[in-house]
């Protein structure tokens, strides 16, 4: 990875190397935007990180979000100091969606605005992270927002919930929620979609329910391990990223019976025969 002198001098100032990331991305110069990823990866790996959120956070897909998620996973197994290959494959990928966008003249992403508005109107970059525990109920309804309401409407009430103090795992935990929801209500893969392995019906693989599982997975951690911007920013764009989603899926849920289930008496073995036997 070539490192140009300038660009090393110019990174000095972590606080802004963020910024400066998502400048050079915005500008579509693979080259540019990779030199100065390489200056600022001759920083702590924890600060690279937090830098690369910006990108991640400009227009999330499930593959935007997760290829991010998994790197700083993967580098317990390939050791850190390999952790600016790993990530560049995430500068890599948004680089090549910001060519793409204005290739074919796409309005820039809604979020280039609404994040930061949010971040301004909530003040959330000045208060503290907060630690109030919500109930059941209240993880309920916020996920039935995320699940239900718009992109726009999932993104306000989770800056409004984090103003107000609400602990982020609660908040992570509503995201979780509603992509499972989205999970039952999946009406499977119609048969014009169908392969061998993802036969007519099936939930599995590309389908709205399992990228949004995957990508909340990934936004919530991510907010566990980046810095105060950072968790913040993950949980807004994760409930973006979430919600908006109802014009895909079915009216009812799976109709899954567990009451018979949870009448007999929980052996294991015969459980896994009862659930196979379902599934198949």
């Amino acid at each position: 990875m070539l490192v140009h002198s300038e660009f090393a001098k110019a990174s000095s100032d972590k606080r802004h190397g963020g910024q400066r990331l998502f400048q050079e991305m915005c500008g579509a110069d693979m080259e540019s935007t990779e030199r100065t990823f390489a200056a600022l990866a001759q920083g702590a790996r924890s600060d690279v990180y937090n830098d690369l959120q910006h990108l991640v956070q400009d227009a999330p897909d499930v593959h935007r979000v997760t290829l991010a998620w998994r790197a700083w996973d993967v580098m317990q197994l390939v050791g850190y100091d390999h952790a600016h290959t790993l990530l560049r494959q995430s500068v890599w990928y948004c680089v090549e969606r910001e060519q793409d966008r204005l290739k074919r003249n796409q309005p820039e992403p809604q979020l280039r605005k609404l994040t930061p508005r949010l971040l301004d109107d909530y003040k959330l970059l000045s208060k503290k992270t907060g630690s109030r525990r919500a109930d059941s109920a209240w993880v309920e309804k916020l996920a039935q927002t995320f699940f239900a309401g718009t992109r726009e409407q999932a993104a306000e009430a989770t800056a409004a919930v984090l103003a107000e103090g609400f602990a982020p795992e609660d908040i992570g935990e509503a995201m979780s929620l509603a992509a499972n929801m989205l999970v039952l209500h999946d009406p499977g893969r119609p048969p014009e979609w169908t392969t061998d392995d993802q036969p007519i019906d099936s939930v599995h693989g590309a389908s709205i329910g399992v990228h949004a599982s995957d990508a909340a997975n990934s936004w919530r951690n991510i907010a566990r391990v980046t810095n105060h911007r950072n968790l913040v920013c993950s949980l807004i764009v994760g409930a973006w990223h979430t919600a908006g989603q109802t014009g895909y899926i079915t009216d009812t849920p799976f109709p899954f019976d567990v009451d018979p289930i949870q009448s007999k008496k929980l052996d294991a073995a015969a459980l896994l025969v009862e659930l196979d036997g379902s599934i198949q």
